[in-house]
């Protein structure tokens, strides 16, 4: 079997790649890999912003603590504690210092950040904000906003109890005590809770909708993941996902804890209690879900495994592929490829229980969002093309990785000790574009590399292309290790 790439100094570059809260988890939609990138400069001692390969304007001196983002398109940045917004049009400062959490709206257009004992609603249209005044606080845990930011939950500790508050048409109400909000209508009108004891949260989960309070579940999980109108909330109870439908008792999903795939725009929320993850999908039902796990090779190295499932309207839950080292879903939610023991299938809600083989002998594969146009990179580093079901002959050799950018044209690395070439591979011609590369990563309208690693400074310089062939310098210095 193909040994796992490990060059010496090409490693995650957890600083240089920037992670919104938009994404981030490996098997989401192609839709979800952002557009705002940003890049620490050591010779600037700045950080610099890009939007779809251009170079925005203006920079932070310094490094960033946090990017949130919820389509790449706009989101926010905390450096040094203050906080900015950033769009493709630049940034904007809209707080000095001391920030320590901040929310977008699904649904673009508002924040709500937060420093130690005061809550503040950013509106982009007005370019200000408003401190929520009624909020009292020792420090703020948790915040919740509503799809369109026109209502937000805050969670905070004072005195010694949890606390948590309603801000709705620019007023704020006192929604409870021992209570942590977990999302919040546009309307105000459906809220989940936990409550909470002993300035702890329990794993009780309430909904009150339309003044009714009622259980939904007793031992909820405190990450939590939502439809848009708030009608669907799924979480896991003793290691098993379930599901609550229109405020009605939690069901089982899953005998194991899994992941929606659901919805192509996100919204993180919460804080020191809950993760909430609010989607822009009328359901995640109809779709699929999956576990991650780690697994191990016969090396000791670990790597990712998973169990990809459809779930239908009726919570019926088929399995799909398990054990799955690399998988890829159709835009509607409806078939996988899937990669399991070095063999390739296709999988389809409406046949789970026959998929159609592809190919064996397969390390890697990459393939297009209606999963109709594929690559496969097979275990002795030859790349050949999926057509019509059927592999053509060999048409790039000495492989390690491959990756398709939005134009169809498909990267392939060729690593050597510490750096390697890459390629790009367009119908049946693979030419290098660019040597001595220590790192690339495939974007949704942008390519980047870095090269010309520095090993005592830990610095690249970082290159970007539109098409995946004709690369620029727009960065010297970037610095490895630092956010």
């Amino acid at each position: 079997m193909k040994k796992a790439f490990k060059p010496l100094v090409l490693l995650m570059l957890a600083a240089a790649l920037a992670l919104a809260l938009a994404c981030s988890r490996k098997q989401d939609s192609p839709r979800l890999e952002h557009n705002l990138l940003y890049f620490y400069n050591e010779n600037e001692h700045a950080t610099a912003f890009y939007a779809d390969g251009k170079r925005l304007e203006g920079s932070i001196g310094g490094a960033i603590t946090t990017m949130g983002s919820v389509d790449g398109k706009e989101g926010f940045v905390v450096a040094s504690s203050a906080l900015y917004r950033i769009s493709t049009d630049g940034l904007i400062k809209i707080y000095p210092a001391a920030v320590t959490n901040a929310v977008p709206a699904l649904h673009g257009g508002r924040l709500i950040f937060a420093t130690a004992t005061m809550v503040f609603m950013y509106d982009d249209a007005e370019k200000a904000y408003n401190k929520l005044e009624g909020v009292e606080a020792d420090s703020i845990v948790d915040l919740a906003l509503s799809p369109s930011g026109s209502a937000a939950g805050v969670t905070v500790l004072s005195g010694d109890k949890m606390v948590s508050y309603l801000y709705q048409n620019g007023g704020v109400s006192e929604f409870g005590a021992d209570r942590c909000i977990v999302a919040v209508s546009d309307d105000a009108k459906t809220v989940y809770y936990l409550e909470a004891a002993n300035r702890e949260p329990s794993g009780v989960l309430h909904i009150v909708k339309n003044g009714n309070d009622s259980v939904i579940a007793e031992k909820a999980s405190p990450y939590f993941e939502l439809n848009r109108d708030l009608s669907e909330i799924t979480f896991d109870v003793d290691g098993k996902t379930h599901i609550a439908i229109n405020g009605a008792r939690a069901k089982k999903l899953s005998d194991s804890s899994v992941l929606s795939l659901a919805g192509a725009q996100r919204s993180n929320m919460g804080g020191k209690v809950c993760t909430t993850i609010l989607k822009n999908t009328n359901t995640m039902l109809d779709g699929l879900f999956y576990s991650d796990v780690k697994g191990k090779d016969a090396d000791g190295n670990e790597y990712d495994q998973y169990d990809v499932y459809y779930a239908d309207k009726s919570l019926s839950f088929s399995p799909l592929a398990l054990g799955a080292t690399q998988f890829s879903a159709s835009e509607d939610g409806k078939s996988i490829l899937a990669l399991v023991d070095n063999a390739l299938y296709k999988v389809t809600a409406y046949n789970p229980t026959s998929p159609e083989l592809i190919a064996r002998g397969v390390y890697m594969f990459s393939c297009s969002r209606e999963l109709e146009d594929a690559h496969i990179l097979d275990v002795n580093g030859n790349v050949s093309r999926l057509e019509n079901g059927r592999l053509s002959t060999v048409l790039a050799t000495g492989i390690d990785i491959i990756k398709r950018i939005s134009n169809g044209t498909l990267l392939c690395y060729a690593a050597s000790e510490s750096n390697g070439t890459l390629f790009a591979l367009k119908g049946e011609r693979a030419h290098p574009v660019a040597v001595q590369v220590n790192f690339f990563e495939v974007y949704e309208h942008v390519v980047t590399y870095l090269t010309n690693y520095d090993e005592a400074a830990q610095t690249y310089d970082l290159y970007m292309s539109e098409n995946g062939e004709d690369f620029t310098l727009c960065e010297k210095g970037v610095l490895f290790g630092r956010q």
